[in-house]
Parts: structure tokens; sequence; C-alpha cells
């Protein structure tokens, strides 16, 4: 991870922002390598920490956007051709519907944080008709935490990655840890409506 990191470093925003996309594209590429490369690029007379937050932001939603609106015009049905199938299988896909249709945006929210089924996620979302707004909304959220955070890590301690990837190791516990909560309350209330609903027919 370190050498990938510096190597994206050494060849500028370019390959960064190219990393970005094939991230977001079903590589199954942890979105935060390139973000720490940004900051590190900072720290070494590129953009400034936020302007770097904000070029790799517009990028990454952008790219979120389209991946979106090509599961919303053609569903699920594009994916039979073998060579879509190499960004994204059907069968991820369907998995990502069976997870919205469960837990709805929260599952966008946590898309984001899961390399390699990001991209299914996003597809998934508007092959399901989720609403636009509502999935811009949780995707914007999910990267207002994420990408400051990693641009301003590979910032701070560009001159130690070993203690990088300490930091990104234990954030990726945490946030996981974060969503499966959010999710375990979530489907107690579900369950608590449900019983309720029951008990009163």
């Amino acid at each position: 991870m370190t050498e990938t990191i510096s190597w994206l470093a050494e060849h500028g925003y370019p390959i960064i922002f190219l990393m970005l996309l094939a991230s977001g594209l079903g590589v199954p590429v942890p979105e935060d390598v390139p973000l720490l490369a940004a900051g590190i690029l900072a720290d070494n007379g590129g953009l400034s920490v936020p302007v770097a937050s904000a070029a790799c932001g517009i990028f990454v939603l952008g790219r979120d956007t389209i991946v979106f609106f090509l599961g919303r015009r053609y569903g699920v049905a594009v994916l039979e051709n073998r060579w879509a199938q190499r960004i994204v299988t059907p069968e991820t896909v369907r998995k990502a519907q069976g997870h919205l249709e469960k837990r709805g945006a929260l599952v966008v929210f946590a898309g984001r944080f899961i390399p390699g089924f990001r991209a299914a996620v996003f597809f998934a979302a508007g092959a399901s008709r989720v609403r636009p707004a509502v999935f811009f909304v949780m995707d914007f959220l999910a990267a207002l935490i994420s990408l400051p955070f990693f641009v301003w890590l590979g910032y701070a301690f560009s001159q130690n990655l070993d203690q990088i990837q300490a930091y990104v190791s234990r954030f990726r516990t945490v946030s996981l840890s974060v969503l499966g909560l959010i999710a375990l309350f979530l489907l107690y209330r579900w369950w608590r409506g449900r019983a309720a609903s029951e008990g009163e027919a």
C-alpha cells in the first residue's frame, strides 16, 4: 500500500484522478489510496488540502452520479453485456438491490466505504429507482466524511507512511463498526414496528 501511495504522489493529479475513477468502476482499489497520495502531493507543493479535497470530491461525486444514472437509465439488463460484467456483475448488483430494499439510503452511504462493492451499490441505487436527490445527499455526506480526512491524513503524515497505514486501518474498523451499529438499530426499529402492527391486527 505504501509503495502505491508513493508512486501515485510522484505521478501527480492526473494519475490520482484515474485511480479514483477506477475505484468507482468496480476495480477493488481502496478509494483512500489516491486520496492519501493527493495529501502527500499537497505537502510537497501541490494544491492546498481544502482545494485538493474539493477537486477530488467534485471528481468522485461526478463519477458516482454517472454510475447512478447508468443504472437508472439502463437497469440490470445492460449487465448482460460481457464488457459491462468486467466492471460489475449482475449478481453483485442484485445483492446490492437486496440490501437497498431492506435498509434503503443507508446502503448508499455505506457503499463508499466498501471497495469493490461501491460501483454495484451506486448502479443498483439507480436501477432500483432511488430518488436522485436522496442518492446525491447520502453520497455527498459519505464523501464529506472520508475525502477531506484522507487528504489531510496524507498531508499530515507524508513523511511517515507506516503511521498512515495504521490510521487507515483504524478508520476502516471504526467506520464499519458504526455502520454495523446503525444497521442493527434500523433493523430493530423495523422489527418493533412490524411486531406492533401485527399486535394491532
